[in-house]
Parts: C-alpha cells; sequence; structure tokens
C-alpha cells in the first residue's frame, strides 16, 4: 500500500501550552465541535478472551507483580480524578464554545458520566446530555450492520501494510516495536505467561492479538490510566523523573497497536465514520452553538483515518488517544480550523487544559483552514453512506 511520506510530528513547543485562543485563535461567535475520549477510568481486571496467550488472560500473570485493585471506583468506571479532570476540561472550554452548547455521549456509562461533568465545568445542566449510540457505533445502534470478521481481518491487514511502509506515520514505530517489547518485558519482570516477545502477534477473529495487545492493552494503557489517576506508574519504575519515559518512549507502542487494530478504512467506517459526519453536519449547521462528543478512542482513531489527521498534544506521543483527548473543530467562514485538546495528568497540573496542532495530510490546519468542501470530501470518500443516513435519530435524554 503506498504512502505519502510523512515525518512524525516534532513535540509541541511550551507556547502551544498557552491559551485555547493562542492554540486555536477562536473567536466569540464561531461554531466549534469538540470530540473528546471519555474519562480516565479503571483497568478491566482481565484481558480480552482469545487475544493473549492461551491460558493466560490476565494481566498480571504477564508481570512480576500485581497491578493495582484499589481504585475507587467499579471496574472500567472513571476514577474520582478522571471525573474531576472532565469537569476542570469543561470549565477551561466554556470561554471558547458559544451557546447553546449540546452535549452528545455514546450509551456507555463511563461516556455519559463524562459528558456529565464536562457539562457541569461549561455551567450546563448535566441532565441535559443526550445518549446517541448511532455517533459512536452506528452498527451497535442498528443504523448500519457490522463488519463481517473477514472484513474486520482485511481491515487490520490495511494497517499493517501502512505499519509496515517505512515512509508512513507508523514506520518508524513499527520498527522499534521488538526491541520495545522485551525492553517492555524487562522493566515489569516476568509472571508465569510466555515471555511477551514470544507470542505471535495475528490477526485473528477481527483483531491484532498476541504480544504486541498485551504490552499495549494489558500494560501501557493501565499505566496511562495508573497516572491519570494519581497512582504509582509501573510499580514505582516510571514515577518521578521516569514519568516522561511512559509518554515519550511507551505510549507510541501503545499509539501503534491502537491505530492497526482501529485505523484501517473499513473499521473506521463503524467507528469514526459516522462521528465524522456529525461533526461535519454540526459546523455547516447555520444555527448558531457548539457541541461536544465524548466517544472512545476508537472514535479519534477513526476520524483520524477518516480525514487524514494527524495530531501533538503536550506531552503526549503523537497521535496519542488516551483518556481527554480530543479534537476541536472551529468554523470560520467557508473554513475548519482544528486543534487537538487534552489535559494534563501530573500532580497539581491535574486536569489543566493543553492545546495542540493538527494536521490535515501535510496542512498544518490549526493554523490555516481547510475549506470545508475538501474535508467532507476527504471524509466522503471513505465513509460508509449506510451508517450515517440516520443523523436525525431522536435524542435519548439522561
Amino acid at each position: 500500500l503506498a504512502q505519502v511520506q510523512r515525518p512524525l510530528f516534532v513535540r509541541s513547543p511550551p507556547a502551544m501550552k498557552l491559551s485555547f485562543a493562542a492554540a486555536f485563535t477562536l473567536t466569540q461567535g464561531a461554531d466549534v465541535v469538540v470530540l473528546l475520549r471519555h474519562c480516565v477510568r479503571s483497568p478491566y481486571a482481565t484481558l480480552r478472551a482469545n487475544r493473549a496467550a492461551p491460558g493466560f488472560q490476565y494481566p498480571d500473570n504477564y508481570t512480576a507483580q500485581i497491578f493495582p485493585t484499589e481504585w475507587d471506583t467499579e471496574q472500567a468506571q472513571c476514577t474520582p480524578r478522571g471525573l474531576d479532570q472532565a469537569e476542570r476540561l469543561g470549565a477551561a472550554l466554556k470561554e471558547h464554545l458559544p451557546a447553546p452548547v449540546v452535549l452528545r455521549a455514546d450509551n456507555v456509562t463511563r461516556c455519559v458520566a463524562t459528558a456529565g461533568k464536562v457539562a457541569s465545568g461549561l455551567g450546563v445542566n448535566p441532565q441535559e446530555v443526550k445518549v446517541q449510540q448511532q455517533y459512536f457505533d452506528p452498527a451497535a445502534a442498528k443504523v448500519c450492520p457490522d463488519l463481517s470478521g473477514d472484513q474486520y481481518n482485511a481491515s487490520i491487514e490495511e494497517q499493517l501494510q501502512v505499519a509496515q511502509d517505512k515512509t508512513s506515520y507508523l514506520g518508524a514505530l513499527w520498527d522499534q516495536r521488538e526491541e520495545l517489547i522485551k525492553e517492555l518485558q524487562e522493566m515489569v519482570g516476568r509472571g508465569p505467561a510466555p515471555a511477551l516477545e514470544d507470542i505471535p502477534d495475528v490477526i485473528s477473529g477481527g483483531y491484532y492479538v498476541g504480544g504486541m495487545y498485551v504490552a499495549s492493552q494489558g500494560m501501557l494503557e493501565t499505566f496511562l490510566l495508573e497516572a491519570g489517576s494519581g497512582l504509582s506508574v509501573a510499580w514505582g519504575a516510571l514515577d518521578g523523573d521516569k514519568r516522561e519515559e511512559l509518554y515519550t518512549k511507551w505510549q507510541g507502542l501503545n499509539v501503534l497497536y491502537n491505530r492497526i487494530n482501529h485505523g484501517g478504512t473499513g473499521i473506521s467506517t463503524r467507528y469514526g465514520g459516522a462521528t465524522a459526519w456529525r461533526i461535519l453536519n454540526a459546523l455547516e449547521d447555520p444555527a448558531a452553538g457548539s457541541e461536544v462528543l465524548v466517544g472512545h478512542d476508537f472514535n479519534l482513531d477513526g476520524v483520524a483515518k477518516m480525514a487524514d489527521l494527524y495530531w501533538q498534544c503536550g506531552k503526549f506521543a503523537p497521535n496519542s488517544a488516551q483518556p481527554l483527548q480530543g479534537l476541536a473543530f472551529r468554523r470560520v467562514e467557508a473554513g475548519i480550523l482544528m486543534a487537538a485538546v487534552c489535559v494534563d495528568y501530573e500532580a497539581d497540573n491535574s486536569g489543566d487544559a493543553v492545546f495542540g496542532e493538527v494536521k490535515m495530510g501535510s496542512q498544518d490546519v490549526s493554523q490555516a483552514p481547510v475549506m470545508a468542501t475538501q474535508l467532507r470530501s476527504s471524509v466522503a470518500k471513505r465513509i460508509d453512506v449506510a451508517c450515517v443516513q440516520n443523523d436525525t435519530a431522536l435524542d435519548v435524554l439522561v
């Protein structure tokens, strides 16, 4: 699969951490849509079935120590600190989102809870959050049929070809993956399960499974959740002066896995197409106002594929989708400006809003707007119309 050469993002300079206005040059009266991943949550207790080494379905099977079990919340739900961060982000966005602000969330508890806290920060009644699964997972919402197993597999194979292309934005991460996985195993120690590097990575049942899956979803994702929740990270190995390595060294492997598993065209039509189409329709609506959409990492990855977007936000890895990572879109006459949005996880800065650059292809669309017609055309080339035709579905109030 031929790819245009794209250098990896250079990390944002300190200037990108200035106000939303500085990063996004917003003015009052402009229509804005913000897409966010949900809050920092607690981890799942087990790995997904048939995606790790047979007989070893617990993350602790692959490490010398047991992961934390006290998160002050139920499994896979927002942590107290995660909810506070969401509310603080809403407060930071308040002056930049023209009223009225509509909040839409996927039909998942942590997404609804996140939207409610963002609403509180914005000064909007949390009871006004609209639960609209069709914008985040149209197949689950019965708007369009899901992909077949073969179609999921083909979509992942497409992304593997992208990753294996040295000129692609994933190429450098792919080349580093084996060494990183070995080093990760050394850092966390061995449990009873096979070593990560000895578990083959294969496409199976519509997923990319094996050692990289365990490294990404069983370890690195939890390390990010620990950081966001104010816990010690990797049993202290990534605390203090080592914390920066979580973002500069390890998170990229998580991005690589997620983009392989989420980022193919077929999968993106299910998890990014309806989201992107809703964003475009909202921006082109002549009525004034703003929207906040709260979904998942796969929605961000899907929108990135649909519109050929790349971003950098604060200290996080390029193109990352950790909890409360987002993209902001602002209508400027016939064009659209974009900015990356995220929150700081660390100590007294927890919940501070951070903003960064976005590129569409090679164009910096956080500085110069892309024509709305060009953005819609880019999305339309990849979209499955069946998944977006129900854009006027009834709202379901929380």
